[in-house]
C-alpha cells in the first residue's frame, strides 16, 4: 500500500471516530428531522426536492438496519464526511504536488466547525462535499483517464451533485473549465513529445495528433449522463401527485409527507425548481455585494469557521490564490478554481437566508485547498535557501504551526457539539404523543417543531392520526376551529405573535405540555377528558383533583403515564408543583416533580377555577424488581410544605400499580462475576466526599442466567495498600433473578472518620459471595480478576475543624456510652425566664470507630417525669458533626437550642442527654465504671423557670 492510501485510510478513519464522537444520538427538529424521517417515508420536500439525497438516503437505511432510524440518518451524514476528506485529499495531492501541503488543506478543511457540525446531523451537505470532491477528482485526472468511461463518470457526478443541491449549477463552469483544461493538457502533452522525438529523429512513431472531435465525443457523454443523474429530479412531481392522489393535498401536507410549497402544473414546477419562494434576495440584493464581501463575507462568515488565527488563515488562503497565478506549475487551474471559489459567494450574500456557511462549504474547501498551496510554496522555499537538514527540520516547524490551527478547532467543536445534542426533542414528542388527544386532533406548532412529530408519527407509527397545523398564526387556528375541529398548541410560545386578549377570545385549557383552544362559549369542564378513575379530593382548600387514569402495569425501566384531570380552586403561583412517587413500604423507589402550569399557557399562574390536565411520565428506573407498589400524589408550592388533604394527610394514594418483568433492552456489561450476573452500571451521585460523611452507591446488576443460590454481596472500601477501611455484606435473593434481568440495588457507604484523603484514596471493592462465604470468580470481558472487582471511588476531603484540644465545659462530666463516644461536660443555665428555646452546650469526645450516625436528643422533663420540651438532632452546629465523623480523641462542641412551649409553667425541670439511631432507636447506652449498662440516657442536672 501506497502512502498516499495509507494516508487516505487514515483520513477516512480519523475522520469517522471525530465525527461520529459527537454524532447527535436521535431525533432532532427542523430541516434535520425532516430529513431524517423524508426519505424513510420517500415524501417530497421544500423547494428544490434534493432527490438524489432522498433515494441515497433510502438505500443507506435498508443497507444499515440497525439503530433508530434518526440515528442511521445521522450517521450517514458522517460517513460521508469522512469519505469525502481522502477524496479530497487525493485532489490536494494532485493539485499541490506536495504531500504536506494536501495534508494541511484536508485538515484545515475537516476541522471547519460549519463542516464538523453538519457531519453530526441529518441534512444534504456532506453528501454534497462528498461528490463535489468526487467530480474534482474526476476533472482533474482527466489528463491520466482520458476516456469515455471517465467523462462519463464526470457527467454522472456532477449531476448527482446537482440532485443534491441546486447550487450546484454555479460549480458546473468552474468544473467544465478544469476539466477541459486537464483533458487539453495531455494533448499538448504528447504533441509536445511528437515533436522532440521528431527532432531526436524518432518520427517514424509520429502519433496522429489529437482531434477535436474526441472532446466533443467525450462532452456530449458528460452531458448524457449529467442528464440521466440530473433526471432524478423527474421523482418531485411523480412522487408529489401520487401522494396527492393517494392522501389529498392537504392531508399530505398536515403529515408531513408534501410540502405546501409544491403546487400542480407547469407553474407551480417552475416556481418549485426556481425556489423563487426563497430567491428574491438573489435578484434584488446585487448591489449590496460589494459592501458585503468585507463587512459580511470577510469579517462575519470566514472567521465562523477560520475561527482560530483568523487573518492569518486569510492571508495564508489569498496568498495561495495567487501562487496559482503566479506559479507555473499551478497557473493552468487558476481560473477554473477561482471560479469554484467565488461565485458561490455573491449567492450567498444576496440570498441571505439559512444555513450561510453551509452553503459556502464548497467555497472554504477550495481556500482550504488556497491555504495548502501558500504552506507548499513555504516548503519549497526551505528547501531551496537551507542545508538538507535544516530543511527538514524547518519543514517539520511550518507543518506544526499549521497543524495548531485544526487541533484548536477540533477542540472547540468536540467541546461544542458534545453540549449541544440531546434527546430533548424525542423526549418531548414521546411524552406529547402518549397525552390523551382527542382522534385528528389538530397539533399547531411552527413547521419547524412539527417535523419532529412527523418523524415520530411515520417512522415509530405514534398517533399518525394527528394532523399537524401550520402557520402558527391566529386565523389558521380560527379557521380549524369553525369547522368544529380539536386544536391543541403544540409547541413553542406560539400565541406570543397573536393579537393581545387571547384568553377573552377562547378557552384555553393547560393540558399537560399543551394547551387546548377552543370556542370562548365552550364549557371549560366538559372540554376535560373522561378519565377512568373519578377523585375528588382537596389539597388545602387551593386545588381540586377531579379524575386520574394510568395503566395497572408497567415494565421495570419504563414510563409509567399518569393522566390527571384538576381544578383550580384558588388562584395557583407559578412554582405550584405535583409530586408523583412510587413507594413500597414506605421507600420511595421513583418520583417526578415538576410544576403543575403549561409551558406555553400566556399567564404565570393558574386562575381560580380553572380546569387544566396533567400528563406526567413516571419513569421507573431500570432494575426495579418486580412486585406490588402504590402511587402516590403530593401538591405543593416550591421550598414549602405538602398541601395536606381534608384528613391532614400530606399524600394521596392513587392505587396499586404491578411492576413487571422486562428484559433488559441493552447489552450486558462487561464486569461479571460467574458467568452469572454482570454489573451493567453504577454511580456514586457524588464525586467528592468528606471523611465521616455518608454516600450512596447505586448498582444495576443483570442476571447473565438465573443464579445457582441466593449469593450475598460484600462491599468493601480499600486503600491503595488494599487495607481494609470499611465493610456491608448485603443478603440478595439472587436465585429468583431470572436470564436478562436488571437488578437496581443502592448500597449507603459511609467514610470513616480517619480514612485516607485525597484523589483515588480509597476505592470500591465489589464481591459476592455464596452461602459458604466462597466468593464468584470476577472477569473483565475475558480477563480475570480474581474473587472481586474494584471501582474508583469518589475524591475524600479532610473533615474540617477538627479539634483533639480539650475544651473547659462549665460542668465537667465523664460519661461514657458503649466505649464510643463520652460527654466530657456541658453548659447549662441555672435557671431561665419566659423565653421561646433554652440554650445549653454539650462536649463529646470520640472514644471508638463510629459506623452509623447517630442523632443527639435532649429533653427538658417536669416533676412527672413527662418530656415537655426537646430537641433531636444531628451533633454540631446546623447538623455539621455527624458522629460517623468523629475520630477517636476527637473532641466536639454541640450546641443545643431546645424550642420552648409558650405555655410552658414555671417550676423546676431536669434536663436529660443521650443519642440514639435514628428515626426510633436504638438508644447507646451508658456504662457505669465496671462497663456495665447504666442507663441509655444521663441527667445533666435541674432547671428552673422563673415567673
Amino acid at each position: 500500500m501506497t502512502k498516499d492510501k495509507i494516508i487516505s485510510l487514515a483520513l477516512f478513519l480519523a475522520g469517522l471516530i471525530a465525527y461520529t464522537a459527537t454524532l447527535a444520538p436521535t431525533l432532532l427538529q427542523g430541516d434535520a428531522a425532516l430529513f431524517q424521517y423524508t426519505p424513510y417515508v420517500l415524501g417530497v420536500t421544500y423547494p428544490t426536492g434534493y432527490p438524489v439525497y432522498i433515494f441515497l438516503s433510502k438505500i443507506w437505511i435498508a443497507l444499515l438496519p440497525i439503530g433508530q432510524i434518526a440515528w442511521r440518518m445521522n450517521l450517514f451524514s458522517a460517513v460521508c464526511a469522512s469519505l469525502a476528506l481522502p477524496v479530497f485529499y487525493n485532489v490536494a495531492r494532485r493539485v499541490l504536488n506536495n504531500r504536506p501541503a494536501a495534508l494541511i488543506s484536508v485538515l484545515l478543511f475537516a476541522a471547519l466547525p460549519t463542516y464538523w457540525r453538519w457531519a453530526t446531523e441529518s441534512k444534504i451537505y456532506t453528501l454534497n462535499i462528498l461528490l463535489y470532491t468526487l467530480a474534482l477528482y474526476l476533472a482533474i485526472t482527466a489528463q491520466k483517464q482520458k476516456t469515455k468511461l471517465h467523462a462519463a463518470a464526470f457527467g454522472l457526478v456532477t449531476g448527482l451533485q446537482l440532485g443534491v443541491h441546486s447550487t450546484t449549477v454555479l460549480l458546473i463552469p468552474g468544473l467544465l473549465l478544469l476539466f477541459w483544461l486537464n483533458w487539453k493538457q495531455e494533448g499538448e502533452t504528447r504533441r509536445g513529445r511528437d515533436k522532440e522525438r521528431g527532432r531526436q529523429g524518432e518520427g517514424k512513431t509520429k502519433q496522429k495528433p489529437l482531434r477535436a472531435s474526441l472532446f466533443t465525443i467525450h462532452f456530449s457523454l458528460f452531458i448524457a449522463f449529467f442528464a440521466l443523474a440530473a433526471s432524478a429530479y423527474l421523482y418531485i412531481p411523480l412522487r408529489a401527485e401520487w401522494l396527492i392522489a393517494r392522501y389529498g393535498r392537504n392531508a399530505a401536507i398536515q403529515h408531513g409527507l408534501l410540502a405546501d410549497f409544491y403546487q400542480s402544473g407547469a407553474a407551480g414546477l417552475i416556481r418549485y425548481f426556481t425556489a423563487s419562494d426563497f430567491t428574491g434576495g438573489v435578484v434584488a440584493n446585487w448591489g449590496k455585494v460589494p459592501a458585503q464581501l468585507i463587512s459580511v463575507y470577510l469579517l462575519q462568515l470566514m472567521p465562523i469557521d477560520f475561527r482560530t488565527a483568523t487573518w492569518l488563515i486569510l492571508a495564508a488562503g489569498f496568498t495561495g490564490a495567487a501562487l496559482f497565478l503566479l506559479r507555473p506549475s499551478l497557473k493552468r487551474r487558476y481560473w477554473p478554481l477561482l471560479l469554484l471559489y467565488a461565485l458561490p459567494i455573491p449567492f450567498v450574500l444576496t440570498y441571505g437566508q439559512g444555513e450561510q456557511n453551509a452553503f459556502l462549504l464548497t467555497s472554504n474547501l477550495i481556500f482550504s485547498l488556497f491555504t495548502g498551496a501558500t504552506s507548499g510554496w513555504l516548503f519549497t522555499l526551505c528547501k531551496s535557501h537551507f542545508t538538507k537538514a535544516q530543511a527538514k527540520l524547518a519543514t517539520l516547524l511550518i507543518f506544526a504551526l499549521f497543524l495548531i490551527i485544526p487541533y484548536q478547532t477540533s477542540q472547540y467543536n468536540l467541546n461544542w457539539l458534545s453540549h449541544k445534542w440531546d434527546t430533548v426533542q424525542y423526549d418531548y414528542w414521546t411524552d406529547v404523543l402518549r397525552h390523551p388527544l382527542e382522534k385528528e386532533a389538530g397539533m399547531m406548532a411552527s413547521w419547524g417543531d412539527l417535523t419532529s412529530m412527523w418523524y415520530m408519527q411515520h417512522v415509530e407509527h405514534r398517533r399518525p392520526d394527528l394532523p399537524g397545523v401550520y402557520p402558527a398564526d391566529e386565523p389558521v387556528a380560527a379557521d380549524w376551529l369553525a369547522q368544529g375541529r380539536t386544536l391543541y398548541i403544540a409547541a413553542g410560545r406560539v400565541m406570543d405573535a397573536w393579537e393581545p386578549g387571547v384568553m377573552e377570545r377562547y378557552q384555553l385549557i393547560p393540558w399537560g405540555r399543551l394547551v387546548k383552544l377552543a370556542p370562548l362559549n365552550s364549557d371549560p369542564l366538559a372540554l376535560l377528558p373522561k378519565l377512568s378513575q373519578p377523585q375528588n379530593a382537596v389539597f388545602d382548600d387551593k386545588i381540586r383533583l377531579l379524575s386520574a387514569d394510568f395503566p395497572p402495569a408497567v415494565d421495570s425501566g419504563d414510563a409509567l403515564y399518569v393522566n390527571l384531570a384538576w381544578q383550580a380552586l384558588s388562584d395557583l403561583p407559578e412554582l405550584s408543583h405535583y409530586s408523583l412517587r412510587l413507594v413500597q413500604e414506605d421507600r420511595i423507589i421513583a418520583q417526578k416533580d415538576d410544576t403543575l402550569r403549561s409551558g406555553w399557557f400566556p399567564l404565570d399562574y393558574l386562575p381560580a377555577g380553572q380546569p387544566f390536565v396533567g400528563a406526567y411520565p413516571l419513569q421507573i428506573p431500570p432494575g426495579t424488581l418486580p412486585g406490588s407498589y402504590r402511587l402516590q400524589l403530593a401538591v405543593y408550592q416550591k421550598a414549602q410544605h405538602e398541601w395536606p388533604l381534608q384528613d391532614g394527610s400530606p399524600t394521596l394514594n392513587l392505587g396499586p400499580v404491578e411492576v413487571e418483568f422486562a428484559p433488559a433492552a441493552s447489552s450486558p456489561g462487561v464486569r461479571r462475576f460467574n458467568g452469572e450476573i454482570s454489573l451493567d452500571d453504577y454511580d456514586f451521585k457524588v464525586k467528592r466526599v468528606g471523611q465521616g460523611k455518608g454516600f450512596p452507591l447505586r448498582l444495576l446488576w443483570r442476571a447473565l442466567k438465573t443464579p445457582e443460590d441466593n449469593y450475598t454481596l460484600q462491599v468493601e472500601l480499600i486503600d491503595r495498600d488494599e487495607r481494609v477501611w470499611r465493610d456491608w455484606q448485603i443478603p440478595a435473593a439472587t436465585a429468583s433473578w431470572r436470564p436478562n434481568q436488571q437488578v437496581r440495588q443502592q448500597v449507603d457507604l459511609t467514610i470513616p472518620a480517619e480514612a485516607p484523603v485525597g484523589e483515588n484514596a480509597l476505592s470500591v471493592r465489589l464481591s459476592w459471595l455464596r452461602p459458604d462465604g466462597g466468593p464468584l470468580p470476577a472477569r473483565y470481558w475475558l480477563f480475570p480478576l480474581g474473587n472481586s472487582l474494584t471501582l474508583d471511588g469518589p475524591a475524600i476531603t479532610p473533615k474540617k475543624n477538627r479539634s483533639f484540644e480539650k475544651p473547659s465545659p462549665q460542668i465537667k462530666s465523664a460519661v461514657n456510652f458503649e466505649n464510643k463516644v463520652a460527654l466530657i461536660g456541658y453548659d447549662l443555665p441555672a435557671a431561665f425566664n419566659q423565653s421561646s428555646t433554652l440554650s445549653l452546650t454539650l462536649y463529646w469526645q470520640g472514644r471508638g470507630e463510629m459506623r452509623n450516625s447517630y442523632a443527639v436528643f435532649t429533653h427538658l422533663v417536669d416533676s412527672a417525669g413527662q418530656v415537655v420540651a426537646q430537641q433531636d438532632a444531628v451533633p454540631g452546629e446546623r447538623g455539621k458533626q455527624p458522629t460517623t465523623s468523629w475520630a477517636i480523641g476527637e473532641y466536639i462542641t454541640n450546641p443545643v437550642e431546645i424550642p420552648l412551649p409558650p405555655t410552658l409553667p414555671p417550676g423546676e425541670y431536669s434536663v436529660i442527654a443521650g443519642l440514639y439511631l435514628p428515626p426510633t432507636g436504638p438508644r447507646l447506652q451508658r456504662l457505669n465504671k465496671a462497663g456495665q449498662p447504666a442507663g441509655d440516657s444521663v441527667t445533666l442536672g435541674k432547671i428552673v423557670k422563673k415567673q
